[in-house]
């Protein structure tokens, strides 16, 4: 079993790093309780996609990124403080090109040992690197139309839904904007297509949601 069943909240860290690399990280934690002082246990776990909506699916750090990352072991916040731990990616020589994914956990209580789970508060910091070399480039727009497939609307909004495929080794943020034309065929508005600066895995796709209000 996973160390954690929590709740879970992420910042993310998106860095490029050469085989051998050692890269140095700051991530800041504020424990914005006004009364008691927080101890947090860092944990690591490697991630995945999870279907199409972008959610990271966990799991053990049996090797790749989720073993070369080292945040401490624990520190401690008094109320209202906050402290900056230093985060130190260590790529192994032989890491190959593309995408590696992990996270940093910060929990309240202690990982258990036997792979018990350890129930508490967490939050976490997603860590994306791109290992640079011969890395592979793949994949494009596999579906966009209106949300439902809905051919007549009287009003805004508008939801509109396109999917996005990764056949590559590295992960891709789609840019750009859809440009929305009237019956004259003028552009009307132009749409941030990906407003979230979403990021798709390798080997999975992904469904982005556009609103033109």
């Amino acid at each position: 079993l996973f160390p954690y069943t929590t709740l879970f909240r992420s910042a993310r860290i998106e860095v490029t790093g050469n085989p051998g690399d050692v890269i140095i990280k700051g991530i800041t934690l504020f424990n914005d309780s006004k009364t008691g002082q927080e101890t947090y246990y860092v944990t690591y776990a490697n991630f995945e996609a999870q279907g199409e909506t972008g959610s990271p699916r966990f799991v053990e750090p049996k090797n790749d990124l989720g073993t070369w990352m080292d945040a401490g072991e624990s520190v401690t916040l008094k109320p209202n403080e906050s402290k900056n731990v230093t985060l130190t990616i260590s790529v192994p020589k032989d890491a190959y090109p593309g995408g590696h994914f992990a996270v940093v956990f910060f929990g309240n209580n202690p990982q258990k040992e036997n792979g018990q789970v350890s129930v508490g508060a967490k939050t976490g910091t997603l860590v994306l690197l791109s290992v640079t070399g011969d890395v592979l480039e793949a994949g494009g727009l596999v579906s966009f139309n209106t949300q439902n497939h809905k051919f007549f609307y009287n009003s805004l909004p508008v939801s509109l839904d396109y999917r996005w495929k990764n056949d590559g080794n590295d992960r891709i943020k789609p840019e750009g904007k859809v440009t929305i034309r009237n019956i004259f065929y003028i552009p009307a508005t132009r749409i941030d297509a990906n407003a979230v600066s979403g990021n798709i895995l390798p080997h999975s796709a992904r469904l982005f949601n556009v609103e033109w209000i």
